[in-house]
């Protein structure tokens, strides 16, 4: 009498027990039942797998043989794998290999029920969409991973992806498939074939979903890089020519061609054709990617570049596995291993903010570095000149604080109050970058990233010395800028103050909170940490900066001002192509000053309405 499968409640039960309790491998292997219903299939699996995977017993407990661990219980908890614990998996595997092999019926059973998983699941998530990004869009992608983190998925045992999930649930996985000889890999592959019927349906399915992948990721990639964003950058040809459009029907060809045991000369010709589909779409993501280098950077495109980039190299896997019994064991334990290692990182919001994030920061950083060219002197010429400058920037720092003090205190509320003095700042920077003029505590947020650049340089044999001459001009510089706004800023105070009670004003600020004021400069209270947040805020303001002139650049926000109608018509095209120049070389400056402006007057609002003691210095 046929022994009767467990149920998935019992199966449910004893993956619950942890890696403690295991079930005994004889036990597991003369339970396989390919008849039973999927989920059951499914948790067997997931059991049998599990039995592979437990870890070998920590450092210091006595290790068994694997084969002698066959059958008893493993005391080890989760950590990482080492490369015994990888061994150990490998010499599981190769037990059962053994095992079954001495055990027919064994064999018969557990190789039905693997191609039954495989005939009864969707493998088209799997082929199509795992370890690659679902989104089209950078930040619903995101949002789609956050979401994954928290929000359980409803199980779907008929879906091959997520029983591929269940079977692989740790990143170091992938090493198991690549530490495994070719002669085991030999043997699991005899061993999913073992006892096969004529007419076994399994490898139909396979083949159709992974033809259905090919096709469906040849649309995306198309949908790609046809779209306006890219075709705008790409080379310009006809739509006819595009390597795009030519992707689809290459890969068709040679899905047909492997698919229908085509010759060897037509499959091969199919295969190349296919491959310079491939490399044509790669070569034409690349000119895009270097149009952003020069032209400024979208976080939006550089996603999907990366996405279209992915896609064809998936593609690519899938091609090399469509030859079926002429694919070589190596390629499909590669593929194996890549699938699992993407399968993780494409549920990890860390790296996808790494991958597509890169270039944008970089960018920011070189035209950050850009602007802090400016502010290091090299030689007395420029010295002088960083005196004179910082010294319009004290005098307009004077009117800066008379106007702080004057719009505040009149018991507005508390945005409107965080609103004027927002407005005093942005104002007050830009008045300084009109007249050309420095403010020392912004000097080093924009020549951190000059520094920086200068830095990854010096590494090179012979450029130590440029960097330390850099270091000593940036402090003679920034000597230079505090000397000159501490000189000026204090007359410019007492004559603005002068003339003001002159006119029959009250003195600005009154004597209470002159001392309050003074007191709250104490070096022996919060203050140091305050003026370390103000520069962390000079920090974001300087990165804001280079995202307006990147986000500027990209836009072609100049030639948009010198090219419009209405601007060429009121003014004329030498004046608005002037308004443009300008622009184009004010805008950074114009994005960090707002922005600073914004951060200094509302983050203690905001601090406010949080209850944070939180101040600017």
């Amino acid at each position: 009498m046929a022994k009767r499968s467990p149920s998935l409640f019992g199966w449910f039960f004893r993956l619950l027990r942890g890696p403690r309790e295991r079930v005994a491998l004889d036990y597991l292997l003369a339970h396989a039942n390919p008849s039973a219903p999927l989920p059951e299939r499914v948790a067997w699996l997931t059991e049998l797998m599990r039995w592979i995977r437990l870890h070998q017993p920590p450092a210091g407990a006595k290790a068994r043989e694997a084969e002698g661990d066959a059958a008893g219980d493993d005391a080890a908890g989760d950590y990482a794998l080492t490369d015994s614990a990888l061994r150990v998996r490998a010499a599981r595997i190769r037990f059962l290999l053994q095992l079954v092999d001495r055990h027919p019926e064994w064999k018969a059973a557990l190789a039905a029920t693997l191609r039954s998983v495989l005939r009864d699941t969707r493998g088209l998530p799997l082929f199509a969409t795992t370890g690659l990004p679902q989104e089209f869009g950078f930040w619903s992608e995101v949002a789609r991973r956050l979401g994954a983190k928290f929000l359980p998925e409803p199980p779907a045992f008929d879906d091959l992806a997520q029983v591929f999930l269940a079977l692989f649930p740790e990143r170091d996985d992938e090493l198991l498939p690549l530490a495994l000889p070719q002669s085991t890999n030999l043997q699991m592959r005899a061993l999913f074939r073992y006892d096969a019927p004529a007419d076994e349906a399994c490898w139909a399915v396979v083949r159709r979903d992974l033809d259905d992948a090919v096709a469906v990721l040849a649309a995306h990639v198309a949908a790609i890089g046809l779209s306006d964003s890219v075709r705008g950058r790409a080379p310009s040809v006809a739509l006819a020519r595009s390597p795009f459009v030519a992707l689809g029907p290459a890969a068709d060809a040679y899905l047909a061609a492997a698919g229908s045991g085509a010759g060897d000369a037509s499959c091969t010709s199919a295969r190349l054709r296919l491959a310079s589909a491939l490399d044509d779409c790669r070569r034409a993501l690349d000119h895009v990617m270097a149009h952003l280098e020069e032209y400024g950077v979208s976080v939006g495109l550089v996603y999907k570049i990366e996405l279209a980039r992915q896609q064809l190299q998936r593609i690519g896997n899938l091609a090399a596995l469509a030859a079926g019994e002429k694919v070589a064991v190596g390629e499909v334990a590669r593929f194996v291993a890549a699938l699992i290692r993407d399968m993780h990182a494409q549920r990890s919001v860390r790296a996808l903010f790494r991958s597509n994030l890169d270039l944008l920061t970089r960018k920011i950083a070189e035209r950050t570095g850009k602007t802090g060219e400016h502010y290091i002197t090299r030689d007395r010429g420029e010295y002088a000149e960083m005196l004179r400058s910082s010294g319009r920037g004290g005098a307009l720092t004077g009117l800066t604080v008379f106007g702080k003090f004057m719009l505040g205190g009149h018991g507005l509320a508390p945005f409107v109050e965080g609103l004027v003095a927002s407005l005093n700042y942005a104002l007050s920077f830009c008045a300084i970058q009109f007249v050309h003029g420095t403010l020392a505590t912004k000097q080093p947020a924009m020549t951190a990233a000059t520094m920086a650049a200068q830095l990854k340089h010096a590494r090179h044999r012979g450029r130590l010395r440029e960097f330390v001459d850099e270091v000593a001009n940036l402090t003679r510089s920034q000597v230079a800028a505090i000397a000159g706004n501490l000189v000026v800023v204090v007359p410019a105070a007492l004559l603005i103050e002068a003339v003001w009670t002159g006119v029959g004003g009250a003195l600005i600020p009154g004597p209470e909170k002159a001392q309050a004021t003074v007191d709250s400069l104490s070096l022996f209270g919060v203050t140091p940490l305050y003026a370390a947040f103000t520069g962390v805020l000079l920090w974001a303001s300087a990165v804001l900066s280079g995202w307006v002139e990147n986000w500027s650049t990209y836009r072609r926000l100049p030639e948009a001002i010198a090219h419009h109608p209405r601007l060429v018509y009121a003014f004329g095209a030498a004046r608005t192509e002037s308004a443009a120049a300008w622009f184009e070389r004010n805008v950074a400056g114009l994005g960090g000053n707002v922005a600073l402006g914004f951060l200094l007057g509302m983050t203690p609002v905001v601090a406010a309405f949080f209850g944070l003691p939180v101040d600017v210095r």
